[in-house]
């Protein structure tokens, strides 16, 4: 960490003096060209604050009177001893995304169409001084703008949080904080004339206790002088937060949809500079949900059109995203009991530890509408959702699995209790529930479907798609012995310690009846399937990894045996006639762990698919993106066309990671052939693309998501790998900033 300033003088001499005496920002090799933003803070944060701007290590916040730094559990400020108390502050080149804050779940808190600045001015902070902060190689940077008749020995940076400040014999000046020293190297000042650099001589001057002026040496006072940041760290302030994208969705104008978590602006408070607030004891400070729109057509600061956060006071995670009709969908499960809600909810409290929740948003809208349906589903005990769909309707499915006896079921439900087993403490059963955003009456349950669905063991559900004729198709994993068969199954018996199910049901029924076909799928060893989706000729694809070296495969397999560990598995059926036929299924991975976590089709019923693997030797085809692991995982993304044979059936497959741990958890495809990939990742040194809306890793997790054109092939170069690589877009994502 360190921090930046500057002095420029300005007037009509047109002469120049830059200081820049410290950044605030890291060392990594992808900053170099990201642009920064600062929003304003409308109600999502302390009043005192007017703008801040948030990274991996820290968030900024500019106050009327100060600049706080807050990073993990210690905070330094800085202020201007002796300078205008009350200078005029002000956003400066508003940018075009904006953000929205649904925190709690009272409305009037909410924040809508908070703006965004690249730059933030202080005015007059002494008489013919003002002070902008503004973001340069990712590093937040403070100049001081001295105009004629004023001289920069008037500022005195005055700093408090340090527990001792010195000079060292190079004349940094050290703060030590703790175990943790911020050192901000001798600024280096020059001007060119003639084309030739003239080095001028500045340094810091030690005022008192914790208190730093500069020391100027003579100039050409005709010319520009400039004095540059040379930053290095002895170490980061810690308590970086986790920031994590599990989901991506691709509207039909193109634009991408990135949903993840990221932790809460919580500004730092000391006894003597409060705020009385009676109302703020129940802030929000939790995990939250976040939104991004990316036009991958736009470069820079410009691709990101909006962000929203919702959240309550405890930690919410997202599961899945869907772009559909200007709408977005997201599910979700959260600890909190206060989450924002919508609509005509149908419920507005936690019930248990653990509840799931659904939303739909308008992004369109600025007003009231822009949280078009919140609601929390779930009972006295634990629920995760993990899949979602949405029907031609608008109606939502959400499928995941609870541990409650009192999930709320809907009077036409399948199955209206869990079948719990008597010898087991806990039993998990899978449930579907079905929200109708449409219903406005407040008289009616938005909740027009809900049920179990399992059998006396563990049954988990973890994704959901609807076919054509509106029958939603489910996916998880059963170690149930009497989990509900289809009598006409394609497997009618488990093979081994957990089998796959597929579920497909009819919510336009009741009871029994809704159950339309149900069958096990699996082998002599363990399954987990994790995505499902449905073609338009009405095909159903099925991925997860698999222990089993006698996993049903067919002829025109790709890969016809276990490599490794776990292998990835993508099987395709049709269950127009039963029991259902096994159209194509087959292996896909190296000699270690292969695991894949979503799935995609496009419109010809290509397969797309993403996760991570552990394998050195995981099958690659066409122009990767990588063609070599980086470090123990690394994220993949692979295309399969199941209307070949073979190793043709494979027609693209890419590594993409670095020198840490990354997984991609989210993938989506467009009209135009392009797949969009959106996980975390700890590495450093991630591939990166000059267009993007860059961000950054450090040794806390961060998200990225990439997109690849598969038609036009490689477009650009992306940076920290130092080779040539074809991603259209490679975004490493921070939320908040």
């Amino acid at each position: 960490m360190s921090q930046n300033c500057s002095f420029r003088l300005v007037g009509p001499a047109a002469l120049t003096l830059l200081i820049a005496a410290s950044a605030f920002g890291g060392t990594n090799p992808y900053l170099d060209r990201l642009p920064l933003r600062f929003e304003a803070n409308t109600g999502q944060t302390d009043k005192q604050v007017r703008f801040y701007t948030k990274s991996s290590d820290y968030t900024l916040f500019l106050t009327g009177r100060e600049s706080v730094l807050a990073a993990g559990k210690r905070t330094l400020r800085m202020s201007l001893r002796g300078g205008n108390p009350e200078p005029l502050v002000e956003g400066v080149n508003k940018l075009r995304s904006r953000s929205d804050y649904f925190l709690g779940n009272r409305p009037d808190r909410w924040t809508k169409g908070v703006p965004h600045y690249s730059r933030v001015a202080y005015r007059n902070v002494y008489p013919g001084i003002d002070l902008l902060y503004y973001g340069l190689e990712r590093r937040v940077e403070h100049d001081f703008i001295v105009s004629p008749g004023s001289v920069p020995s008037r500022i005195h940076m005055q700093f408090s949080g340090a527990d001792k400040m010195s000079l060292d014999a190079a004349g940094d000046l050290v703060m030590t904080l703790g175990r943790e020293q911020v050192r901000q190297l001798k600024p280096v000042a020059y001007q060119e004339i003639g084309g030739e650099r003239n080095s001028v001589e500045v340094s810091y001057r030690l005022l008192g206790k914790n208190e730093v002026g500069f020391s100027v040496g003579r100039y050409d006072a005709s010319q520009p002088l400039v004095i540059d940041p040379v930053l290095v760290y002895s170490s980061y302030i810690g308590g970086s937060k986790t920031d994590v994208a599990t989901a991506v969705a691709v509207d039909g104008d193109g634009y991408m949809w990135v949903a993840g978590y990221t932790y809460s602006v919580d500004f730092p408070i000391t006894e003597a500079n409060t705020i009385e607030d009676e109302e703020d004891d129940d802030e929000n400070s939790g995990r939250d949900v976040f939104v991004a729109k990316f036009d991958p057509k736009l470069s820079g600061e410009d691709s990101l059109v909006y962000s929203t956060f919702l959240g309550g006071s405890a930690d919410e995670e997202p599961s899945a995203i869907v772009a559909k009709d200007g709408f977005i969908y997201l599910c979700g499960t959260t600890y909190s009991s206060d989450m924002p809600w919508g609509g005509n909810a149908h419920d507005t409290d936690n019930n248990g530890s653990r509840d799931t929740f659904v939303y739909k948003l308008y992004p369109g809208d600025t007003g009231d509408n822009a949280l078009w349906y919140g609601s929390t589903v779930g009972g006295a005990e634990n629920e995760w959702a993990y899949g979602l769909a949405v029907d031609d309707a608008g109606k939502i499915y959400v499928t995941g699995t609870t541990v409650s006896e009192t999930f709320p079921t809907t009077d036409n439900a399948y199955q209206t209790v869990n079948a719990i087993d008597d010898d087991e403490d806990t039993t998990y059963d899978a449930f579907l529930y079905v929200i109708d955003p449409s219903i406005t009456d407040t008289t009616k349950d938005s909740l027009v479907y809900s049920t179990y669905l399992g059998g006396t063991s563990t049954d988990i559900a973890t994704s959901v798609a609807i076919d054509a004729a509106g029958k939603a198709y489910i996916t998880g994993y059963t170690l149930s012995s009497n989990f509900p068969i289809s009598a006409e199954a394609y497997q009618t018996a488990a093979k081994g310690n957990g089998d796959i199910f597929i579920v497909r049901m009819d919510v336009s029924k009741t009871g029994t009846a809704a159950l339309d076909y149900s069958t096990l799928f699996g082998a002599s060893k363990f399954e987990m399937p994790y995505g499902i989706a449905i073609d338009a000729a009405g095909f159903v694809y099925v991925t997860g990894y698999t222990l089993s070296e006698d996993f049903p495969l067919t002829a025109s397999s790709y890969q016809d045996s276990l490599k490794g560990t776990s292998d990835i598995f993508v099987s395709k059926f049709d269950f127009s006639a039963l029991p259902g036929t096994l159209v194509y299924s087959s292996l896909f991975g190296g000699s270690n762990v292969d695991v894949p976590y979503a799935i995609a089709l496009d419109e010809t019923g290509r397969v797309f698919v993403t996760g991570y693997t552990y394998s050195a030797d995981f099958p690659i085809a066409g122009e990767p993106i990588q063609s070599a692991k980086s470090s123990l995982s690394d994220a993949f993304a692979a295309v399969i066309d199941t209307s070949l044979s073979g190793t043709d059936a494979l027609v693209w497959s890419s590594y993409f990671g670095g020198s840490s741990m990354d997984m991609g958890y989210g993938i989506a495809v467009d009209d135009a052939d392009a797949l969009y990939v959106a996980g975390y990742t700890k590495s450093k040194n991630l591939i990166v693309t000059d267009n993007a809306h860059k961000g950054w890793s450090d040794d806390f997790i961060n998200g990225f998501f990439f997109k690849f054109d598969l038609k036009s092939g490689s477009s650009s170069t992306a940076e920290g790998s130092g080779e040539e690589t074809n991603p259209a877009s490679v975004t490493l994502l921070k939320s908040k900033n």
